[in-house]
């Protein structure tokens, strides 16, 4: 599938100002994927400040509130998913949301409206979420099951492998033969999502995600370990419902992070935010 830029609307500045645009109907809530730190990014002892950085002061400039959760770092999905209930119950008390999901935040909240039943949930937007998996996940089970070589690297750079309760779930083969076929749509609710690929060639792929890149087109899945990903999801696994937008980010400038990125490219971030914006402001 083609890589189509983002268009950009009145100029890279406009991103950077929301003050002054129309409010949301409904509260954004957002959610975070696979961090070891929760709602701060962490990746093995590497911690990196806020998941979402800048994300919620950007979006909170239209008036519309906009609520971080923060849930369980090692748990499985349903596990996950229960956590966001109560955190949104708890802050927003009966009022309908639009959930906006990053990587494995968009199976949890799949998994809230499908299966927990969870009715105040107007809109999911999901951003590089491996619906169909990710050949990836198979590489982590494998190495953590045999404990190989990779099994103690990792381990010694803070990331145990076996620890994560979700990667399982998240093997292509489990992800289609068991989560999709019991997780369905739930009715009222709008699905959306946003598809994202980078690439070492076009220099958008952060050096921090070239071995996880290398690993997945190492993998032996017939169709995602030969086609373009954003560091660690392939673009085929991230649609579901109306694409919004397709853009080239891997998957930490998703959130506005450029670790080791030069130059950086917060530009990039925003007007993929600010799209997300437009869309369910036009809803």
């Amino acid at each position: 599938m083609a890589l189509l830029l983002m268009p950009c609307v009145a100029g890279a500045a406009s991103y950077y100002d929301l003050k002054g645009k129309p409010s949301l109907k409904n509260p954004i809530v957002l959610v975070h994927g696979a961090s070891m730190g929760g709602a701060k990014l962490k990746i093995g002892f590497l911690r990196l400040g806020e998941y979402f950085q800048g994300i919620p002061e950007f979006l909170s400039q239209t008036g519309t509130p906009v609520f971080v959760v923060n849930l369980p770092t090692d748990a499985s999905i349903q596990e996950r998913a229960q956590v966001l209930r109560m955190e949104i119950e708890q802050k927003f008390r009966g009022q309908a949301v639009n959930l906006v999901a990053h990587s494995l935040g968009g199976l949890d909240a799949r998994f809230l409206v499908s299966r927990i039943k969870y009715d105040k949930v107007a809109s999911i937007t999901t951003i590089a979420t491996p619906h169909r998996g990710s050949p990836l996940a198979e590489w982590a089970v494998r190495n953590g099951q045999r404990k190989t070589p990779w099994y103690w690297l990792l381990k010694l750079g803070g990331f145990d492998l076996n620890r994560p309760r979700f990667v399982p779930s998240l093997v292509p083969a489990a992800m289609e033969g068991v989560f999709n076929r019991e997780i369905r749509d739930a009715e009222g609710v709008r699905y959306f999502s946003v598809i994202a690929v980078a690439s070492r060639r076009r220099a958008s792929l952060a050096p921090i995600l070239w071995f996880p890149d290398a690993f997945l087109r190492g993998e032996n899945h017939p169709v995602m370990s030969r086609e373009d990903n954003d560091g660690l999801v392939p673009e085929s696994s991230q649609e579901w419902g109306t694409v919004i937008a397709r853009v080239e980010l891997d998957h930490m400038g998703q959130l506005n992070h450029h670790f080791l990125r030069f130059p950086p490219v917060p530009e990039k971030s925003l007007s993929m935010w600010f799209q997300i914006y437009q869309n369910l402001l036009d809803r």
